[in-house]
């Protein structure tokens, strides 16, 4: 039941990665071995990446919404919209670490526990913190839209600006400062994330998804497709030969999900064993794969 995968080297980290048994994304347990040499070669594709990709943040469709009446002509409107951003384990910060794992407790803790691999807090923390642990993270980011009917107002206070001179201006940045602060605060919760890590398999470089989660009022709206997409993404444009991950049979609906971008039965993945009594045992498990000789796939 145990696998053997070797992290190398991130082309986003230099740090080592320590040698300790951790569970898997979706199910594993899995052994993780010291880090292969530098790979500098594949620097300049991972800049792209971060780049071209998902800096700065990559927004996401608004899922559809039912219709809302037209407000005031001078009232402002929100427009919700969805952003993907890219950090480490040592960039993401605590609350949004913590946020992760609680919605990993929230969705997958039973199907850990009714496997044969079993649920432990503590090693699933472990694992998140890895140093060459990637991170995708939606959010929902509210836009605020001025309507027509404001533009009186905003030329009335511009004007009583001007006539307090300085004393306009430096309320207008202290103001504007007040603004970004609220805007930050308004970006809310973790609404889903992908965690990822450059590793071998098999004697391939492959980038190998540990974790893929959405809130269950999210489920449905594309986030699981885009979060896996953008992974796959990442993986063929720093020459990855492979996206993998390891899905419980139990999960019917993820299953298909992958089949639908391309996932297969990777040829890893245990098969069925007969034991000395007769009887078939299979894995609860499945390890999935797909070639990254396509794409773009975002």
């Amino acid at each position: 039941m145990m696998r053997r995968i070797t992290p190398i080297s991130s082309p986003w980290s230099n740090a080592p990665t320590p040698s300790q048994s951790t569970n898997s994304s979706m199910l594993m347990s899995r052994r993780i071995f010291s880090p292969s040499p530098e790979r500098p070669e594949l620097a300049p594709a991972a800049a792209r990446v971060q780049a071209q990709v998902l800096t700065p943040t990559t927004p996401l469709q608004t899922p559809p919404t039912t219709p809302q009446p037209t407000p005031p002509p001078t009232a402002p409107t929100l427009t919700p919209t969805y952003n993907i951003s890219i950090s480490s384990a040592s960039t993401l910060p605590p609350h949004d670490l913590t946020q992760c794992f609680d919605l990993i407790s929230l969705t997958s803790a039973d199907a850990y526990r009714d496997s044969s691999v079993g649920w432990s807090p503590t090693k699933k923390r472990r694992e998140m913190k890895l140093p060459d642990m990637k991170y995708l993270v939606v959010r929902r980011v509210q836009t605020q839209d001025r309507a027509d009917g404001d533009a009186g107002s905003d030329r009335a206070t511009t004007e009583k600006e001007k006539q307090k001179g300085g004393e306009g201006e430096k309320e207008k940045k202290e103001g504007g400062r007040k603004e970004e602060e609220e805007e930050e605060e308004e970006e809310g919760d973790i609404l889903g994330f992908l965690s990822f890590m450059i590793t071998y398999e098999d004697g391939l470089e492959v980038i190998y998804c540990y974790e893929v989660h959405v809130t269950p009022s999210m489920r449905g709206q594309g986030i699981g497709r885009r979060l896996l997409a953008s992974m796959m993404e990442i993986g063929r444009r720093i020459g990855m030969e492979k996206a993998m991950l390891t899905v419980f049979k139990a999960n019917v609906s993820a299953q298909r999900l992958y089949e639908a971008l391309g996932l297969v039965t990777d040829e890893s993945s245990p098969r069925p064993r007969r034991l000395r009594n007769g009887m078939v045992k299979e894995a609860d498990y499945r390890i999935m794969s797909v070639r990254l000789d396509g794409g773009p796939y975002v």
